[in-house]
Parts: structure tokens; C-alpha cells; sequence
């Protein structure tokens, strides 16, 4: 049956870069019988008393926490910086290395400084002449690129702000949104590309929307891809029972941007690819003019500034587009792939993906788990329907753990200091698995449910009932 929906729907708003929860407090449901302050003496009821099955379900609406951005020398484009709904692209790099860093010494004996000495980083290929830069750690201003080269960076003029050896340097324009969540860190949790998102939180049953578009790796640093690439979200499901932990993730993203788009201009087909249907799914961006064998998973562009660390390349027959992998590295004029061609590639066009889309922070998806405690099966559900099970190994009978609960983030709220930049907690959203998005509608029941209605609205049995939370009057 389908369903027309009208209107706009209201919800429980988290923006990109908040720091925010809901806390259902333990202590204001569950009353301290015996004044002893102990849980192990109380006798809990409702959410907390629950034993065994459950299902769990709300209608949600994610945000991009990847953003999006581009850059070539001599052109920048640094997307959008006052969206709610997408996070900012930050300090992107020319290369498409998105986080400026740069490990820099500073000149003996020059106190405050005004030139630096870049170790080990190209810095043309990181900044320009007239960028304002700040320290990375402290994210304090440093000031503005009067000149440099490969090696060195020289002030307009000299800085009072404290630079040591390996301190990094970012752009100004974009430092709030990656040191809320990096672009690029030596863990990989700590990345645009891998964050979870929280829906719900308890140390027994934890649901996440988990970004899948992942990372490449420089020099040991996991770098998120931001240029056409937003978020594309797995459901996620971590249940403890005794010291037995199961964790359940969509074997593919749930939620993704849209690739095929309608042809619309002259140019789509004079330098797109279209697929059978006539959509336009691909984007030409290059021609190989060596007719040198590239079978050893390096070739040389005609133009190395269309190509970016992370983005997949294809080649073309007819309707047919064959990945040649992933951009691992760029120097000079050499493109460096994840995976060797099996067949040459010389004299080839080259086709990246299309520009992507992301309707999806505009509609709203039913997510839901249950667990049925006499099969010990756990299960993921998108739309109404199963997408995943499994088993889960151990005996004991499942129960939220007696404490608080939390919704858009977990409980170790991790904050920056709100009266200055210090300290400032680095990929902080990380830290908090920090939500963003709307949550228009949650329930939590104790029947273990074989599907949902996928529908606009929960419809949670009312004498299973263990939580329901709606958001839809009004934004909050």
C-alpha cells in the first residue's frame, strides 16, 4: 500500500557540529528503595526491568557528516560553511589531502617567528600566499602566508602565538568543523569517514548509524575523502549480555547519496557516462596520452589537478564501467592506484563518479533491532523489513544495564572548554559518537518484533510498551 505524506516533519534536531543529548535518567525513574545508593538492592521497572526480548525502532533523518568540498590550484571551492545539515568541508589541500597538516620546526633562536620550516610536506601543495593559518592543537591564529616555498613558510608578519617542533598547521577558513571531527588522524575511529553516530545508548545495548565511506591511508595518517563524497550509513548493533559482547552491521550503507541523475545539460553528454537506462552515473575527466603499459598501478595524467586522494576511477565500454581502484597517492604528474589494472590502461578516457547527492537529509528511514532472547537472535530491520541476523553466543538473559540511557550521543560527554580554545578536545564528535540529524519518533517495546510497518509514523503495542518518545509538534 502506498502512502502519501504531507507536510513538513518536525523532530528532535541535532546540527552538524552540536554538542548534545538526551539523557533518561536512571535515578529520576527508579526509585533508591533502600537509601543505600546502590543498584544492586533496587527494584527496577519499565525500560530498566525488561528482561529478555526487545524491540527497538525510530524514524530518523541523518545528516552529512562528511561534507563536501573541492580544490585545485588556482581554484577552491570550500562548500557550504553555514549548513545545519551538512558538516563544513574544513581546510582542504591541494592534492585532496582535506586537513592542512603540515610538522613544522621553527628557525633557532627566532622567537616569535616569521618564517617556518615545513619537515617533510611540499607546503605549495598544502597553502597558499594569503592564507590565514592557526595552530592545529590549540586552534589559536597564527597569521596570514606572505610567501613560501616547498620547504618553508614566511609570515606577513611575526607570530606571538607559540610554535614548536610538530606543531600542525591548518587553515583558518574551515579549523572549527575539523577539529570538531578530523578529516584526517592516525586513528581511524577519529575520522569523518568512520564516525558512529548514536541513536541510543546504554553500556548493554548500544545502535549506531555508522558512515561507511571509510579512508585512504598517507604516510600512516587515515585521511576522510571529502570532494564528492558525503556519508553513507550502516545500521549498527552492539548487545552485551554478562561479558559476551555481539556486535550486527549492515552488510552495505542503508542510507546513501543519490549517483544517477537525470541528463540535463549539453555537457552531461559530451563528458559524461551514461548507463543503459540513459542516467548519468559517470563524469570523464581525463584522457592518458603515454601509450606506456600502466599495468604496474602507477600512470601519468595529462591533468593531475582533476584527481584527488581517495576518488575511484573507471574506465569505459559502452555502458560498462570497470573500477581501476582508489587514488592512494599523487606526485607531480604519477597517479598512484589501490589496485593494479588487469589490462592496460594506456590511451584510455578516465571516468570518476558523477556528482553525488544527498536527498537523504531531506526524508526520513525507519530503523529498528530486536533481540528474542529464546533464540538469542539478534536482528536489524530498515524500512520495516530484516536486513541482518545473528546469533549471539551467550546464555544469560538480556537487560539494560541499570544506569542512564542516552539518545544523540553516548555519556562521556566530551566537550571543548566554552570560554576559550584551550583545551580543545581533538575530533571531539568522535569521542561522543555524536548524532546529527533529526530523531522524529522512538519506541522501545518488549516484544520482539518479526517487522515494522516502515511507515511515517511507530505504532509500538501499548501494553509492550517500554518507551516511546515522538518529536513531531515542533522542532526542537
Amino acid at each position: 500500500m502506498k502512502k502519501a505524506l504531507l507536510g513538513k516533519q518536525q523532530g528532535l534536531v541535532f546540527p552538524v557540529m552540536c554538542n548534545a543529548h538526551v539523557k533518561i535518567d536512571y535515578l529520576d525513574n527508579i526509585p533508591d528503595i533502600e537509601s543505600d545508593g546502590l543498584t544492586t538492592t533496587d527494584q527496577p521497572y519499565g525500560l530498566w526491568g525488561n528482561t529478555g526480548s526487545f524491540s527497538f525502532d525510530a524514524i530518523i533523518t541523518p545528516y552529512d557528516v562528511n561534507g563536501s568540498g573541492a580544490q585545485s590550484t588556482g581554484s577552491r571551492n570550500t562548500s557550504v560553511h553555514d549548513s545545519k545539515k551538512t558538516m563544513p568541508s574544513g581546510s582542504h589541500a591541494y592534492t585532496g589531502v582535506f586537513l592542512n597538516e603540515a610538522d613544522v620546526t621553527a628557525p633557532a633562536g627566532a622567537n616569535p617567528q616569521t618564517t617556518l620550516t615545513v619537515d617533510g610536506t611540499d607546503a605549495t601543495t598544502r597553502f597558499s600566499a594569503g592564507d590565514s593559518i592557526v595552530n592545529g592543537t590549540t586552534g589559536l591564529i597564527i597569521g596570514s602566508i606572505s610567501s613560501l616555498s616547498s620547504t618553508s613558510i614566511v609570515l606577513g608578519a611575526a607570530s606571538s602565538v607559540a610554535i614548536t617542533n610538530n606543531t600542525h598547521l591548518l587553515l583558518r577558513h574551515g579549523t572549527e568543523g575539523d577539529i570538531y571531527l578530523n578529516t584526517e588522524n592516525s586513528d581511524s575511529t577519529k575520522i569523518r569517514g568512520n564516525h558512529k553516530m548514536c541513536l541510543f545508548y546504554n553500556t548493554n545495548l548500544k545502535i549506531y548509524l555508522v558512515n561507511s565511506v571509510g579512508s585512504v591511508v598517507e604516510s600512516g595518517t587515515y585521511i576522510s575523502t571529502t570532494q564528492n563524497n558525503p556519508a553513507a550509513y550502516k545500521l549498527q548493533a552492539v548487545l552485551t549480555t554478562g561479558s559476551t559482547t555481539t556486535t550486527l552491521t549492515s552488510d552495505s550503507a542503508i542510507i546513501s547519496p543519490s549517483i544517477k541523475h537525470n541528463i540535463l545539460y549539453d555537457t552531461d553528454l559530451q563528458h559524461g557516462g551514461m548507463n543503459a537506462d540513459g542516467r548519468f552515473v559517470k563524469n570523464y575527466i581525463d584522457v592518458l596520452l603515454s601509450s606506456t603499459d600502466n599495468r604496474d598501478g602507477t600512470f601519468s595524467a595529462s591533468t593531475a589537478t582533476k584527481y584527488y586522494l581517495g576518488q575511484e576511477l573507471f574506465t569505459r565500454d559502452g555502458f560498462d564501467y570497470t573500477s581501476l581502484g582508489t587514488v592512494t597517492a599523487i606526485s607531480s604528474s604519477t597517479i598512484t592506484l589501490s589496485a593494479t589494472p588487469p589490462s592496460d590502461i594506456s590511451l584510455q578516457k578516465i571516468y570518476e563518479h558523477a556528482p553525488r547527492e544527498i536527498p537523504y537529509v531531506d526524508n526520513s528511514y525507519h530503523v529498528g533491532v530486536t533481540y528474542t532472547q529464546e533464540g538469542k537472535k539478534l536482528s536489524l530491520f530498515f524500512e520495516g523489513r530484516e536486513i541482518k541476523s545473528v546469533n549471539h553466543s551467550d546464555t544469560n538473559i538480556f537487560q539494560l544495564a541499570l544506569e542512564d540511557c542516552f539518545i544523540g550521543a553516548n555519556n562521556s560527554t566530551t566537550y571543548r572548554n566554552a570560554s576559550n580554545y584551550s583545551p580543545v578536545v581533538q575530533s571531539r564528535a568522535s569521542a561522543n559518537n555524536q548524532f546529527m540529524g533529526a530523531i522524529h519518533e522512538m519506541s522501545m517495546t518488549s516484544l520482539p518484533a518479526n517487522s515494522f510497518n516502515g511507515g511515517g509514523s511507530l505504532s509500538p503495542t501499548y501494553e509492550k510498551t517500554l518507551l516511546h518518545l515522538a518529536f513531531e509538534e515542533v522542532d526542537i
